[in-house]
């Protein structure tokens, strides 16, 4: 900071006297894209494919009441973490210029190729993939776009996770690939726990060689910004009415904890075992994937624990395919998820649901893992946002209205937690689902664009200047969902 503030602009920013009252942070003082208390923000993209069916996973009640549906249950001890998002809308996915997006026109969706929309924002074009003949994914997904802001300091600047029946290594083909370098240039996921493993952890001393130095650095430079705000607001305090000078000190006490904190201890590097043999393929046979996609999990959490890396994809399956829930004592079927998704009987609704619950226990069991993690005051959890995002709402409509989002973010981070934060008007079907026969457009109106929310999660890791990501409108939530 060598800018020195006047006391009118410093006064705006703390919130000082200006009808922000006690509850004023200090949070437009420090740096975004880092967290509060010295350790770096982490951001971890989940996508699942083939949708849900809708009105089991849509929560009730009001912003911060909620009632969590069956399918979002697993996720009560998680609650304060949330935000669950209802009306994000994956539109890209509905105005491909010219491009076959559904055999009924009158149904608003792009299909299983809209994976390749999601984290993009960018329509695709003509070309050779899937039954609506379309291009790969065209342009850079956000997670690329802000590994390259944060993640120059880690060994592994992004990392990307194919879990279980995540095939197409290599594909171009837009139903296989959601996370993109650049336009038909998709990043590769690693399947296997091994190879993952190999490339977290081998020829990375102690997990993260200069992590520690890089910690202390960022401590440090922390330190010398609170240095200059506690001087300011020292400077401040008398000059201005003694009736304000309790808001000044109520700012100066905040200083001194988060000095405390930065003081604390550094979470240790633990460099987990490798894998079992058993792991040692390019992707599970059917009834093995509850116990590979564990263990994925629980490889990219030390890695973020290591600072191996700070920015990571994972993809569960792909649209178009999935499992057979085996291991589910309800799923009757043989078929598998895809399959089920267009029968659109009351048994396949059920399998269906409950495949979504057995979901987000997954979901449940990453952010279990972040939270065990201790790192200075808190656990590794306070200073990671995880996405977890289906590119499709239903699969036998394919719908691509208000997406099933849900994003788990810590206290450190930007954003603002324990809510459900919903835009626009959506209305049931009599077959219990979102969308029927009459096409979505006549049960829904007034959603935000999936493209807004890209922005905002690269605004909250320091990328400011972005206004726009993909094809989307210009335009944030940084109001609805940013402190």
């Amino acid at each position: 900071m060598t800018t020195r503030w006047t006391r009118r602009r410093f006064i705006q920013a703390a919130g000082v006297g200006l009808g922000a009252g006690m509850g004023a942070t200090l949070l437009p003082l420090i740096p975004k894209g880092a967290a509060t208390d010295g350790f770096p923000l982490r951001l971890v993209l989940l996508t699942n494919g083939n949708g849900v069916i809708f009105n089991d996973w849509r929560p009730t009640g009001g912003e911060t009441d909620f009632e969590l549906s069956p399918i979002l249950g697993p996720l009560e001890r998680h609650r304060d973490n949330l935000l669950i998002l209802d009306g994000v809308d994956n539109d890209a996915a509905l105005s491909n210029d010219g491009v076959q997006v559904h055999k009924d026109p009158s149904i608003e969706s792009s299909s299983h190729h809209s994976h390749a929309i999601l984290f993009t924002g960018r329509n695709l074009t003509h070309g050779p993939y899937t039954i609506s003949n379309v291009s790969s994914g065209q342009g850079p997904s956000v997670d690329h776009v802000i590994a390259e802001h944060i993640g120059g300091e880690t060994p592994r600047q992004l990392v990307h996770v194919g879990m279980g029946d995540s095939f197409g290594l290599g594909s171009l083909d837009p139903r296989h690939k959601a996370f993109y370098r650049a336009a038909n240039s998709p990043h590769d996921l690693i399947t296997n726990p091994v190879s993952l493993f190999d490339h977290l952890f081998a020829g990375v001393d102690g997990a993260s060689s200069g992590a520690a130095e890089a910690a202390a650095r960022r401590r440090a430079e922390r330190r010398s910004v609170l240095d200059v705000v506690s001087g300011e607001l020292g400077r401040v305090r008398g000059e201005i009415p003694t009736s304000e000078r309790p808001l000044v000190d109520a700012h100066l006490a905040a200083i001194r904890d988060i000095e405390r904190r930065l003081s604390g201890e550094v979470a240790t590097c633990v460099t987990p075992e490798a894998p079992p043999t058993r792991f040692d393929r390019l992707w599970p046979e059917n009834d093995d994937i509850p116990a590979f996609v564990d263990m994925q999990f629980d490889l990219v959490a030390a890695a973020l624990r290591c600072d191996v890396t700070r920015v990571v994809g994972m993809q569960y399956g792909h649209e178009g395919g999935g499992e057979v829930f085996t291991w589910l004592p309800t799923w009757t079927s043989r078929a598998n998820q895809h399959s089920q998704g267009h029968e659109n009987t009351t048994e396949a609704r059920r399998m269906l649901s409950d495949a979504g619950r057995y979901h987000t226990t997954k979901f449940a069991y990453f952010l279990d893992r972040l939270r065990e993690v201790p790192e200075g005051s808190g656990t590794l959890l306070d200073n990671t946002v995880v996405v977890w995002a289906h590119p499709l709402t239903e699969g036998w409509t394919h719908a691509n209205r208000n997406i099933p989002l849900v994003i788990a973010a810590g206290r450190n981070t930007p954003f603002r937690t324990g809510r459900l934060v919903r835009w626009g008007d959506y209305f049931r079907s009599s077959e219990g689902t979102m969308v029927s026969g009459g096409g979505s457009r006549k049960l829904y109106r007034g959603g935000v664009s999936m493209s807004s929310l890209l922005v905002t999660l690269c605004r909250a890791f320091g990328l400011t200047g972005i206004d726009s990501f993909g094809d989307g409108p210009a335009g944030s939530l940084d109001e609805d969902l940013l402190a």
